[in-house]
């Protein structure tokens, strides 16, 4: 009879594991999303504009990267895209990560300090951290890959998707201990050429037009990063209304609200 009741406890304990699971990673492969997206039980994810097709889920830990101050932990990855499928091209896609709590802290990532880029801010103090960033990217996934980037590069050979050499993209990082130490990162990327904008002169990083002292020859390229800087701002603004940070740990965004106007 002790051994009828510890496998019920035993069930019961493996089913409200797997619920929790769900309701904490909350999507599956196939889904088609938009609006907002509640993960991590009570944080907020608010998507851009129309329909998002879920292609990828990943769970890893931190042994590699984002790292914490205690024992590794789980950390979910969510791809969704926006796919031209008469034209088989990639017009954007989104990378939502995001941890379980940890005990300890996390190590404020290196793009916290990254100024190089187009648009950078950010807020942090002792072991929060509020980064958000614009770049352009290579997309050429030559590099040596992380299980996320493995499954985005099966998916674009799988479906022969054409993609540009290099798209813009935001980054938002987030955690703090007054707000359950979760890890939050989200990547947006957009495909330019995908927008009308003509292909690159230069496809390497470094010699890139979308560099920020490269780029004034070059007015429609200009205008159209600096309409993402705007976009890019507001869903800043979204993120961090999101996950209910604390005044003290936003950053402040009024002054692109109308940037390069």
């Amino acid at each position: 009879m002790k051994n009828f009741f510890y496998l019920i406890f035993i069930f019961f304990s493996f089913i409200s594991s797997s619920i929790s699971k769900d309701r904490y990673q909350p999507v599956e492969i196939g889904q088609i999303l938009s609006g907002k997206i509640n993960y991590a039980y009570d944080s907020q994810f608010f998507l851009p504009t129309g329909e998002w097709t879920v292609k990828i889920i990943n769970n890893s830990n931190t042994f590699t990267n984002p790292k914490s101050f205690g024992p590794n932990t789980n950390i979910y990855t969510i791809g969704l895209f926006q796919i031209d499928k008469n034209k088989k091209i990639l017009k954007k896609f989104i990378e939502l990560e995001f941890s379980d709590p940890v005990t300890t802290n996390w190590i404020r990532p290196t793009d916290c300090n990254r100024e190089n880029v187009y648009i950078f801010e950010k807020n942090y103090g002792g072991h929060t951290f509020n980064c958000w960033m614009v770049n352009h990217l290579r997309l050429s996934l030559s590099h040596k890959l992380n299980s996320f980037e493995e499954k985005l590069k099966d998916l674009l050979i799988s479906e022969n998707l054409k993609i540009p050499e290099i798209v813009i993209y935001s980054q938002h990082l987030y955690a703090s201990p007054r707000n359950g130490n979760i890890f939050h990162k989200i990547k947006y990327y957009v495909n330019p050429e995908a927008e009308g904008i003509e292909p690159p002169v230069n496809n390497n990083w470094d010699t890139s037009e979308y560099q920020k002292i490269k780029i004034s020859p070059y007015p429609k390229k200009k205008q159209f990063l600096d309409n993402f800087v705007i976009i890019s701002a507001n869903y800043h603004k979204e993120f961090q209304d999101g996950l209910k940070m604390y005044n003290d740990e936003k950053i402040q965004l009024e002054k692109y609200k109308t940037f390069n106007k």
